[in-house]
């Protein structure tokens, strides 16, 4: 009876319905999990008579609601936002350490010199001098201690790095599997709804630790792609990624993928994720600030070794190097085939960067390019000890023996603070006074005074040998050294404001002198103070960037260019969160599950069922009022 088949196609129906609304409101809470309705479709009608009577319902299909350009724009927006997260998360790291006062550099920057400062105001005080080597060594150490802990940042992002990789393999295995079992569902006609739900999910959080591109197979699976389109998952065939060790800097590792011939590299090409934001941090953040406070003990090393090798200490000797200085790192790749080493130099602090710099050779010439962007830059020289290979304020000799395509990584300023050292221990090491130590004699009846410009040779073994300037006759002087006593030069013509160069030192005398007139060049004593003067004067000497910067003015610029960037990532951060939640929010209005519109649609097929039942009660009536009326 059709009104029978009606009925019961009615009852199987909506029972399979109840069973799908439940299946929602029990999933309400599952992450990943879309909403599911049921399609209904008149069955076939069978031939009744001269007409067609209707023979009930039946279940088309079991769909979720799913939209597949939404759910790419949550992927997108997630690993958007994980990568700013990221790249934030370390910058702030490092921004806290260097604005802090109590742990930034500029406190013992300031200390330094002050102490500087009050040696020269009292050159002979033992106690000023110790007072200037325990901050001297308290700003070595504080360089340290910031190197370190940037270093320690660059580890995070490693075990950063080592730990996405894995989670990466991980996923991508479980998509593959997921897309093997989608395949085998595929051939009876229903989509395996759930499976796609967890198979989504998990790349969605794929797009946590990386960007992913998706495109969906003609049998129902998916294939993703990372970075330049390297394909990750395809069906249920999956490729691995490993982490590597950079071949010119170990200390840095990499994200390879693997093929045929082996694995390569694709750090530069991944963004998006937790792992792009590590990779992106490390890139734009933590190698150049290094190489940035590198510099900077660098810089200020060598020049104050410059100028305190002016000076001469209370042994009566030219001041030593008062720091240790780094020089700079180089690395042989080891794929190198040629047996040709290279040594690097810092040649003018002024010019120097802040990059590391890789070194090829093509069989012929040498050129330069910088080692984050491979940008070229510009090397002139042949790279012998002759000729040595200038740039940037670098010197660098390159021995024979090279073959074409071999590559070095030099680091100019990498070890900078790291390595940097105190060489002095001993107060009386301190170069305070002046060598060219220049006086007027109170009896000069002329105006002439007499200035020092600095030394021309250290090595002189006259050098701190007393020289007297004796005007003889107008424009007119002999030069005699008193401690030798032996006459250097006479009758020489005055040019006012000329160069004086003898025993390894130059002086000027301008104005004018009379004949009987002594100017003398003497080493200083304990008392003098012209080169401690000179030292606490580079506080304020311009000599980074061509001359246009003080050391504090490039700390502050360091300082300030972190916590720009920290700022920018935290906005950056924020922009993003709001534009997944956006997307999140449209891609939920359509997946996700109601809980008030679930119910009333229990509700409406709870009423149908029970109608249903009523039709099939009412055929069975039926049917026994026949059977009695026969």
């Amino acid at each position: 009876m059709s009104i029978l088949t009606n009925g019961t196609s009615a009852l199987l129906a909506y029972q399979r319905a109840l069973n799908v609304v439940s299946h929602n409101i029990a999933n309400a809470n599952t992450e990943g999990y879309s909403r599911q309705t049921v399609d209904f479709v008149a069955r076939v009608p069978e031939g009744l008579a001269a007409r067609l009577g209707g023979s009930g319902v039946e279940i088309g299909g079991i769909k979720r609601l799913y939209d597949e350009h939404l759910a790419g724009q949550v992927r997108t927006n997630t690993a958007s936002l994980q990568e700013a997260m990221t790249y934030h998360k370390y910058a702030e790291h490092l921004s806290n350490i260097f604005a802090d006062p109590d742990v930034g550099l500029a406190t013992r920057l300031q200390g330094f010199f002050d102490a500087i400062q009050e040696v020269a105001n009292d050159p002979a005080s033992t106690s000023a001098r110790q007072v200037l080597l325990s901050e001297s060594q308290s700003l070595v150490d504080r360089f340290r201690e910031i190197d370190a802990y940037i270093e320690g940042v660059a580890e995070e992002t490693n075990s950063q790095i080592a730990t996405s990789v894995s989670e990466i393999n991980q996923l991508a295995g479980s998509i593959g599997e997921l897309n093997r079992s989608i395949a085998e569902f595929g051939t009876n006609g229903q989509a395996p709804n759930d499976l796609l739900d967890q198979r989504d999910l998990l790349i969605k959080k794929l797009s946590e630790h990386v960007a992913v591109q998706v495109v969906n197979q003609g049998d129902g699976t998916v294939s993703v792609s990372i970075g330049n389109g390297q394909r990750l998952v395809v069906g249920a065939e999956v490729e691995r990624l490993v982490v590597l060790n950079n071949p010119l800097d170990p200390s840095r590792s990499e994200v390879g993928y693997t093929s045929d011939d082996g694995a390569f590299n694709i750090s530069k090409q991944l963004s998006g994720g937790i792992l792009g934001g590590a990779l992106t941090f490390r890139r734009e953040v933590a190698d150049p600030v290094r190489n940035d406070l590198g510099r900077l003990a660098i810089a200020l090393g060598s020049d104050f070794n410059a100028q305190h090798g002016q000076g001469v200490d209370l042994y009566g000797e030219l001041g030593t190097d008062f720091f240790e200085v780094a020089t700079p790192g180089v690395t042989t790749h080891p794929d190198n085939t040629g047996a040709a080493t290279v040594d690097a130099a810092i040649t003018d602090v002024s010019t120097l960067g802040t990059s590391d710099y890789v070194l090829r050779f093509d069989g012929a010439t040498w050129s330069m390019e910088r080692f984050e962007t491979g940008e070229a830059v510009s090397l002139s020289g042949s790279g012998s000890a002759a000729d040595p290979l200038t740039a940037e304020g670098l010197s660098i000799v390159v021995s024979a023996g090279a073959n074409a395509g071999d590559r070095f990584l030099v680091q100019p300023t990498r070890r900078g603070a790291s390595e940097l050292g105190l060489n002095i221990s001993d107060t009386r090491r301190v170069a305070a006074a002046s060598v060219a130590y220049v006086s007027e004699d109170i009896a000069n009846k002329g105006s002439g005074t007499i200035s020092a410009s600095g030394i021309l040779d250290g090595t002189d073994p006259a050098l701190l040998n007393t020289v007297r300037i004796q005007f003889t006759a107008p424009g007119v002087y002999d030069v005699v050294d008193e401690t030798a006593g032996s006459v250097l030069a006479t009758g020489v013509a005055y040019v006012d404001g000329g160069n004086i160069d003898y025993n390894g030192w130059r002086v000027q005398i301008s104005g004018s002198a009379n004949p009987g007139d002594v100017f003398r060049v003497k080493s200083g004593g304990p008392g003098n103070n012209e080169n401690a003067l000179s030292l606490a004067g580079l506080q304020n000497r311009r000599v980074l960037d061509n001359g246009t910067t003080t050391y504090q003015q490039a700390y502050g610029e360091m300082v300030s260019g972190l916590g720009t960037k920290t700022y920018t990532a935290q906005m950056s951060r924020d922009a993003r969160e709001a534009v997944l939640e956006h997307a999140q929010s449209a891609f939920d209005n359509i997946s996700g599950v109601n809980l008030d519109e679930e119910a009333a649609t229990l509700i409406k097929y709870q009423q149908a069922y029970q109608a249903a039942a009523k039709v099939v009660s009412a055929a069975q009536d039926m049917f026994q009022t026949l059977l009695r009326s026969f």
